[in-house]
């Protein structure tokens, strides 16, 4: 009788126990993740950063490394530790992430982020030699590390280019130092310095006979496109010191015929004219001739 009553007791004391313990388990259980917020802000060339999604740029294949730069903005309340996705979409682009001159992996944890300041990242992008014109395309996403949810993500578009062309009517395009897209390939894209309320971006249009017979080579204006309204942004085209904007708008530029091998440039003037919340504007212009349209896209973008 004795034993039955200390097991009943040694019994109830486990239990007793047991419910402490996870009486416990209970109390000390973490709170639940806080979710941390940024966002990107890119630009290709340039001292200035936008918050555009994507940005174009000239790439030769086979030669130098072009950089597509990038902050994290963190605008938790607190230091925040974030996760960036580096991911390309075509196996010929060789795309690298980059923290400082230190070589990061793809996927990639930062370092905790005060409050409000951001931390700059930049990839590196190379074409190999042979590689065929058109857009080689890669993008960043920047995640929760506890949860992996999304919180923004950007593109960069590295079009690959030849500097010269085979076509009686080429069209090539060039912002800045970097080198001409377009040619005799349809369409290219290439952005140009961010710009704020009175800076103007600046192109250069080349339209250029690269056949075997004179021919005369009209430009067009295929519009423009981006993220709504023009109505903050001004487009003048030049040739030298006159004014051809007008006779783009209408398609009836006209170079004249030009000796195989000959060339006019023109000139081509974007400029912001009012506060927007606009990111981006796209035009678009068209050589017409004899050996059919060529289209290249002028892309300009909104600094912060």
């Amino acid at each position: 009788m004795l034993r039955t009553s200390v097991r009943r007791r040694v019994i109830a004391a486990i239990g007793t126990s047991a419910f402490a313990v996870i009486a416990s388990l209970a109390v000390v259980v973490p709170p639940a993740h806080a979710a941390p917020s940024g966002y990107w802000l890119t630009k290709g060339t340039g001292s200035i950063y936008s918050k555009v999604g994507i940005v174009n740029l000239g790439v030769v294949p086979g030669g130098t490394a072009k950089t597509f730069y990038y902050k994290i903005v963190n605008t938790a309340p607190t230091a925040e530790n974030f996760k960036v996705n580096l991911t390309k979409f075509s196996p010929a682009l060789t795309a690298k992430l980059y923290k400082g001159t230190t070589a990061v992996p793809d996927e990639y944890v930062t370092p905790a982020i005060p409050a409000g300041k951001t931390l700059a990242l930049k990839v590196k992008v190379t074409l190999p030699a042979g590689t065929p014109q058109g857009e080689y395309v890669g993008s960043l996403a920047l995640r929760d590390p506890v949860s992996n949810a999304g919180l923004d993500s950007v593109n960069f578009d590295a079009n690959a280019t030849n500097q010269t062309g085979t076509k009686r009517n080429d069209l090539f395009l060039k912002t800045g130092s970097q080198p001409y897209v377009g040619g005799s390939f349809s369409p290219q894209f290439e952005t140009a310095n961010a710009i704020k309320v009175g800076n103007t971006a600046t192109f250069t249009l080349r339209l250029k006979n690269d056949g075997a017979a004179p021919a005369a080579i009209g430009l067009d204006d295929l519009g423009n496109f981006g993220c709504g309204s023009a109505s903050n942004f001004t487009l003048t085209i030049k040739q030298g010191t006159q004014n051809v904007t007008a006779a783009v708008l209408a398609g009836s530029y006209n170079t004249g015929t030009l000796s195989p091998g000959a060339k006019k440039e023109l000139k081509v003037l974007v400029k912001l004219v009012s506060a927007t919340t606009c990111e981006n504007i796209y035009y678009g212009f068209r050589a017409s001739g004899p050996d059919g349209p060529i289209d290249q896209y002028a892309h300009t973008i909104v600094g912060v």
